[in-house]
This record gives structure tokens, sequence and C-alpha cells, in this order.
């Protein structure tokens, strides 16, 4: 099997779904079509010419440059850009490698359907199926670090024979660039809020059991998400909604209607935006770097609203008129030469608010610049803190948990760990309980199949030993070797 994913067509983070176009290759061998006789159509010196026999050559297999034809007259070598037209077989009749999406959310649209019977050999068809598709998935995103979060999205296949009757051996684990070109400054197929990690897609197929049922591959797709948006349009705007708190610092103690209606409009402020915030995120269990960001600006915003409540609270006393009517323009307190405040405070409490906002508003000023200027290594900086803490924390339980200071965002490891996923992309065929016949691609510019004997498969059920298998394929190239020099006698000959 082989997969080659072209495009990220969307991603939709509140359904958690995402929409690709790929292509998918299956190539297998097919005992009963090896002596398949197809009608050949092509052009000769300019003229139409027909031919029926044998395809015992293709190109780019096995060093070929043209199709040859086993006819009853001898062997053709014909350019394949001369061929017009080449039979197939009935393939409602033939072995069909059915399989299923596990993961996909409706019908898939199929683009297209390719099925191609290369060329035959002593062992059978070599037949090559190619499938296009453009499906939506589902995939449970993982948001603690978003907007700086890495994605991984996986599309899963399953076969939908017996694991008897179909395996599946991967002829790369490469499964595409996911590139708008050729060139390698093109821009990633990927939705504009995306782009697609240096691992790009890989091909995983399952190391599989004998009490396994079905043979299983996945495909996964690295994405790592571009935070622009929603550090303007979040971070950059909650930063300016609770540094617009030191207004109300401008007014005196005393004023304190000034100050409450200040607090009291930006706090209404935030919470009409952590709205607009929750509308662009699935619902999930835990807390994202997003929500802790919102829920630190209501913080910020609440330590100074208590702030202010503990100044009036025990450093201010009320003024209050002795008859308490304020409207008969009659005071006798100590304000005898223009109307009152509300309260009165302490000398002192001054020099305590200078402090205090240099204290909190100047680190929350530097935190979120930094996350605007150079947003990842703020959060590495960030983490390294918080599990430096947790060390602390440890040393003082009797080290009785590990400690790590990893200054990196989540790697690709730990999200495999997350998602439960195998180290090892590729399977041995060892891993195979009834053997595998193992497809690999030599070059000729791109690639051609390398096909192992008929014998390796009954070895592998067999259980034998690695020895044999070694034999085994030995013995089954020095017989094609010699088919081939074969060949090149009786073509000389004739």
């Amino acid at each position: 099997v082989r997969v080659n994913v072209m495009e990220l067509v969307k991603i939709d983070q509140i359904q958690e779904t995402f929409k690709a176009v790929f292509v998918l290759n299956f190539y297998y061998v097919d005992p009963r079509l090896r002596d398949f006789q197809a009608d050949v159509k092509f052009r000769q010196d300019g003229k139409l010419a027909e031919c029926s026999g044998r395809i015992v050559g293709c190109p780019g297999y096995d060093g070929q440059t043209c199709y040859v034809i086993q006819c009853t007259d001898g062997f053709r070598d014909i350019p394949p850009c001369d061929v017009l037209q080449m039979s197939q077989p009935d393939w409602s009749t033939q072995f069909d490698p059915s399989f299923s999406m596990m993961n996909v959310v409706g019908m898939p649209e199929q683009i297209l359907l390719q099925r191609t019977l290369e060329y035959c050999s002593s062992e059978g068809g070599h037949v090559s199926v190619k499938y296009k598709y453009l499906a939506e998935f589902s995939e449970r995103l993982e948001l603690q670090d978003m907007p700086f979060d890495r994605q991984l999205l996986r599309m899963k296949f399953v076969a939908e024979l017996p694991l008897f009757h179909l395996q599946f051996a991967p002829l790369m684990t490469d499964a595409g660039h996911l590139k708008g070109g050729k060139r390698e400054d093109a821009p990633d197929a990927a939705p504009v809020e995306w782009k697609v990690s240096d691992k790009r897609a890989i091909l995983q197929v399952m190391s599989l059991e004998p009490k396994d049922l079905r043979a299983r591959f996945d495909v996964l797709i690295h994405v790592e998400r571009k935070p622009a948006f929603y550090v303007w349009n979040t971070f950059f705007t909650l930063f300016l909604l609770t540094m617009s708190s030191m207004i109300a610092y401008l007014m005196k103690p005393a004023e304190v209607e000034g100050r409450a209606a200040v607090f009291l409009t930006l706090l209404l402020a935030t919470v009409g935006y952590k709205f607009i915030v929750s509308t662009w995120m699935p619902i999930k269990p835990y807390l994202t770097f997003l929500d802790k960001y919102v829920i630190s600006s209501f913080l910020f915003q609440g330590v100074s609203i208590a702030e202010t409540i503990f100044v009036v609270w025990f450093w201010c006393r009320p003024i209050r008129d002795h008859d308490q009517n304020w409207q008969d323009g009659i005071y006798n307190g100590t304000y005898k030469l223009r109307s009152p405040p509300s309260h009165e405070c302490s000398d002192f409490i001054d020099n305590v608010e200078f402090w205090f906002t240099k204290s909190v508003f100047a680190p929350w000023a530097i935190i979120n610049i930094s996350l605007l200027v150079c947003p990842r290594i703020a959060i590495r900086l960030g983490r390294c803190c918080l599990r430096l803490c947790s060390c602390v924390c440890c040393i003082a339980r009797l080290f009785k948990c590990k400690c790590r200071c990893d200054i990196g965002l989540q790697s690709w490891e730990e999200i495999y760990e997350q998602h439960k996923l195998f180290a090892a992309m590729e399977v041995p065929e060892s891993n195979h309980p009834y053997g595998v016949r193992t497809l690999e691609r030599t070059s000729l510019e791109h690639a051609s199949l390398e096909r192992a004997s008929a014998e390796l498969p009954d070895l592998l059920r067999a259980g034998r030993t690695s020895e044999q298998l070694k034999k085994a394929r030995v013995k089954s190239k020095k017989k094609r070797h010699d088919s081939i020099q074969q060949r090149g006698i009786n073509r000389t000959q004739q």
C-alpha cells in the first residue's frame, strides 16, 4: 500500500473534523491472471496496429522502458507513447482489496478508481489499484497548548476481508509532502491558519498478531497552528483592556464611585470578549492556554478591584452629613469651603498604591509583550518555570516523583504517546502471522517493484527460520535473473 495526501482542504476545530484529498495505491499479485491475454492497439510507422498476447514487461518496472508483449509470433517492444488501448480483465470477477475508513464522517467522495494489470510473470498478474478520494474525517483535537498547538490528524483504514485473505505492507512510509507545487518555497496545501510540520504525512501499518481479525493502516498528518490570529485578536485586545485598569489609579482612593465605574466597565467588556472567544473552540474537559489567559485577565482585574476595596475598607473613612440631608446646603462636618468627597483616606495610601501598580502592572506588561513579540519562547520559559516549581515540590516530598525541566513545546514523541501510537512506522515481515509478499521499489527514475517468490508466503505460514527465508529470496532472485537471460537469448535467436 502507498498513500499520497495531496491537500488538507479544511480543519474544523469546533466539530473536530478535517477534510482531505488523498490517493491510495494498492499493489498485489493475482495468480489467476498469470496467462491473461491482452488486446493491444498501438501506432506503428504512423499506422494503427493490433496484437494479442501476455504483457510481460511494463515501463518503470525491472528497468523496462517499453511495454513487452509476448505474442504468438514473438516478443514486441512497444513504447508507452505509442500504446492507444490495452484491454483489461473483467475486474468484477477478480480479487478486490476491500477496505473501509474507520473515522470517516458521512460518505466519502470517490474522485477516481483505476485498476490496471501492469504485467504478467510466473507468479501471476501484477495489479495496481488507484483510488482518489475527497473525504472528511473525525479527529479528537488536543488543545492544551492552543493557539500554539500541534495536531496529529489521523486517517484510519481497515481491511474488510479476513486477515488470512488480505494484509497490508508499506511500500514507503512517506505519505505526501502536502505542498502547493514542486518548488521548495511553495506554500503548504493546507488551510491558511495551519502549516504542515517537517514530518509531513506518514503511513503507519499496524503490527499484527494471531488474535487480530482485520489488517489496519493509518495515515498520520503533522500540522502546526499559525497563532497570529489569536495573538492579535485575543491576547492583544485583552492586554489593552486589562492595562486600561490603570486609568482608575489616576483617581484618588477617596473617589470610590469613579474607580468603581472604570473597573466594572472593563470587567463587563472582558466578560463579553470571553463569550466571543468561547465560540472559537469546542467543549473540552480541560483548560486550553487561551482559556488560561482569559481567566488570568479576569484575575488581574479582580486583584485591582480587591486592592481598591481593601484600601477603602481599612484606610478610609466615609464622610457623613450630620443631618443626612445633602440637598439643603447645610453641612456641619470638616469640609466648609467645597463639597466633600464620599471618603477621606490616610496620607500613606498614595505610596502603597504606587508600589502596588509597579509590582502588578509591570510584570503583566512584560509577559504580554513577550507573548506578542516571541510567543513560543515565552511559553517555553513559562512551562520551564512551572516544571521548576514542580521540582521544588518533589524535593519537599522527599524525592517521591521524577523531575524534568524540558523547555520545549510538546514534542511529536509526546503526542505519539498521548495518542497511544507505535514508535516504529514500518512493520517487519515477522510481525505478520500469515506472512506477507513484500513489494519494494527499485529505481529506474522513480521506482520499480521487486517481487518476492511464491515460496515465501508458504515458508512464513509454516513458521520456517530466517535462514530458510533468506535462501528462498536468493533462489527467487536467481531464478528470475536466469529467466531474463533466457528471454534475451530467445530474442537474439528470433
